[in-house]
């Protein structure tokens, strides 16, 4: 198992995705992707999201008051996908990371500037 992308507390960050279809391939025609950011207890962060254009792969990128630590032990985020491709099939899927805690990073306030 490859080991988890760390992001630092409050970083901006950037994930990569790919939208396959039931045989594996890149889909050939997708109609529709969206997004939804999660905490570790799911918790929602950012509702479901759309991207625009819908585009079979792109990157997907995380604020970082997203990716700021409240809790000391709520320290990973997963992110939902789910496309419409090839006339209207579904496929689903999620990615997780962890933030690394910065302990000078405790407000909003620490971020700005």
């Amino acid at each position: 198992m490859a080991a988890m992308i760390q992001v630092p507390d409050g970083t901006h960050s950037k994930h990569p995705f790919e939208c396959r279809n039931s045989a594996g391939e890149i889909a050939a025609s997708v109609e529709a992707v969206k997004y939804r950011i999660v905490d570790k207890d799911n918790a929602v962060l950012k509702d479901w999201t759309p991207i625009l254009p819908p585009v079979p792969s792109g990157v997907i990128e995380v604020d970082g008051e997203i990716n700021r630590i409240r809790e000391s032990r709520n320290t990973i985020r997963k992110i939902s996908i789910v496309a419409t491709h090839d006339n209207g099939k579904k496929t689903t899927g999620w990615m997780a990371y962890e933030l690394l805690d910065n302990p000078g990073i405790v407000t909003p306030e620490d971020l700005s500037g």
